[in-house]
């Protein structure tokens, strides 16, 4: 490596050791294309993050990400992903960035940064994050079950009024119906009332939210499942993701 490469890599290695400490990071999207958007929630999808929507296309977005502090279980283990994102964001457009730093109990600092800076630069060739093993064998599985619907990756960033919804596939039945997917990365109980309270407010019912318990993020409970969700322990059985499809299109009257 060259003198300017390691001076890189320390420099961002510093910043990705104060988010390893971060108790939330906020993220104003500038407004731009589809592309641009698409590659910022990206990488926020990429890395599993909890994250939290508002805004619009038109106006841009704003997007709060839960810190490793912030949440009660796997806090190291969304330590890491919370840090090893950076460089991803790094290689985006049109967007600043302040995270709040717990320095010691009871007292925070923040850390601010835009992608208009040149003092931290990205050493990742690519946005790609760590692979996702559930969206990675999920087309493999559909295929096997010979099922009516089609399941393809989707690209869409679906606007939701004040909120966006980017799914990571889309089952399309024979007859026209569109039901879309997506698999949480991190959650908690209180993320997932969220998210649900975001479509109700935009009336939309064609989705399915899966939830890995892998990566639940609190001990909160959450006593019954709530509609259009399915809980999955080891893998998102196909199955059960065409049951929801049928139920949701019957239900919706679509």
């Amino acid at each position: 490596l060259k003198e300017r490469e390691l001076l890189d890599l320390y420099n961002v290695a510093q910043a990705q050791a104060l988010l390893y400490r971060s108790v939330e990071m906020r993220l104003w999207i500038e407004p731009q294309g589809p592309e641009g958007y698409r590659e910022l929630f990206g990488a926020i999808k990429a890395y599993r993050l909890i994250h939290t929507v508002r805004g619009n296309a038109r106006e841009g977005y704003e997007i709060r990400l839960d810190g490793p502090v912030s949440i009660f279980q796997r806090s190291q283990k969304y330590g890491i992903q919370m840090a090893v994102f950076l460089p991803a964001l790094l290689l985006c457009a049109g967007w600043r960035m302040r995270a709040e730093i717990q320095t010691k109990p009871g007292r925070v600092a923040y850390f601010d940064l835009t992608s208009r800076q040149s003092q931290l630069r990205s050493h990742y060739l690519s946005i790609a994050g760590y692979e996702n093993p559930v969206i990675e064998k999920l087309p493999a599985a559909w295929e096997r079950t010979e099922s009516v619907w089609t399941l393809e990756p989707s690209s869409e960033v679906i606007d939701l009024g004040e909120s966006a919804f980017i799914p990571d596939f889309v089952l399309r039945h024979p007859s026209g119906e569109e039901v879309f997917l997506e698999v949480l990365g991190f959650w908690t109980p209180e993320h997932l009332r969220q998210r649900l309270d975001e479509f109700a407010h935009a009336r939309r019912r064609n989705f399915i939210l899966a939830a890995w318990e892998e990566l639940r993020g609190s001990r909160d409970p959450l006593t019954n499942v709530p509609a259009n969700t399915i809980l999955f322990k080891r893998t998102l059985d196909p199955g059960a993701v065409e049951l929801m499809a049928e139920k949701i299109i019957a239900e919706a009257g679509l």
